[in-house]
């Protein structure tokens, strides 16, 4: 065994294809294929099964897998050991988080950080859907809910806020507004329900027996139909306060919380690039605390 078959091993567990194996590590496939039966070879077994589904582990791969973890591991300390201080602060991370969350209040912050540690590439992928940490497509996320299961280092990043919200339009052109059984008189804007990731967006649910009438997998997308006069909406403060169209109502009765939770791999905890990204992050939040929870 060498630690290059290992890496390609590594790619190929946690992708589960081939092809997507060989673009993430700019590798043709009959290269990868040769590399893992090389690797097969020297251990005399099978790592993989072979199936139109993908590549998948056997249990000797299994085992492997948690031993080539630790090795990647080990690689990573003994760069930063080598390197040490400035130098260590270096390289890519990728941080995964929700999309209104992401574009509206993290990227806000990103400007400093880049200034502060300018040798730090930092991905920012702001989505609906969320990658994977198991399979290092991203090296830290922030979550609605900690995973039950696997190596995952979970921490509570913070707790923000949720009010109902119209445009000042919707309210003068509608019935007044004045408590939450007035709800089912009036056009609702939510998530469409099967494409809800997690069940802590099924806000409406909380509040009302009315189902959405209008609805869309993106909170922006919701967003702007409450600017432009579409209906009621449950949305996040730090989102809402944004836009001067929008008026906050049945506050005594509608106020949700929710929580976000700063997630990483166990094996990369201590990296130091890694540290640094989630250190800005508890600081940034912290500093803001008042636009998410006021």
């Amino acid at each position: 065994m060498n630690w290059d078959d290992l890496k390609i091993f590594l790619e190929l567990a946690r992708q589960g294809r081939l092809a997507v194996a060989a673009e993430r590590l700019n590798l043709d496939q009959t290269t990868i294929s040769r590399r893992i039966q090389r690797l097969e070879s020297s251990l005399s077994t099978h790592l993989f099964d072979r199936t139109r589904a993908g590549h998948i582990l056997t249990a000797e791969g299994q085992r492997l897998l948690a031993h080539a973890e630790q090795c990647e591991t080990a690689v990573f300390d003994a760069r930063e050991s080598v390197l040490g201080g400035d130098k260590a602060l270096s390289g890519a991370v990728r941080l995964n988080t929700t999309e209104a969350f992401g574009a509206f209040f993290i990227a806000k912050g990103l400007a400093g950080f880049s200034l502060e540690f300018p040798n730090i590439d930092l991905d920012l992928i702001a989505s609906a859907g969320f990658l994977s940490l198991t399979k290092r497509e991203i090296d830290l996320a922030i979550q609605l809910a900690k995973p039950r299961h696997g190596r995952i280092i979970s921490q509570k990043l913070t707790d923000y806020r949720l009010k109902l919200y119209a445009s000042q339009s919707y309210l003068d052109m509608n019935e007044p507004v004045k408590s939450v059984t007035d709800l089912k008189n009036h056009r609702l804007i939510g998530y469409v329900d099967d494409q809800i990731y997690a069940p802590e967006l099924r806000y409406l649910q909380t509040i009302t027996k009315s189902d959405p009438h209008i609805r869309s997998s993106s909170l922006i997308a919701q967003l702007n139909l409450t600017i432009e006069g579409g209906g009621l909406c449950i949305l996040p403060q730090f989102l809402a306060q944004q836009e001067s169209k929008l008026v906050p109502i049945l506050q005594n009765e509608v106020e949700l919380e929710r929580t976000f939770w700063l997630l990483t791999h166990e094996d990369l905890q201590h990296t130091a690039r890694i540290r640094v990204v989630r250190d800005f992050l508890f600081d940034y939040v912290s500093q803001n605390r008042d636009l998410l929870m006021s």
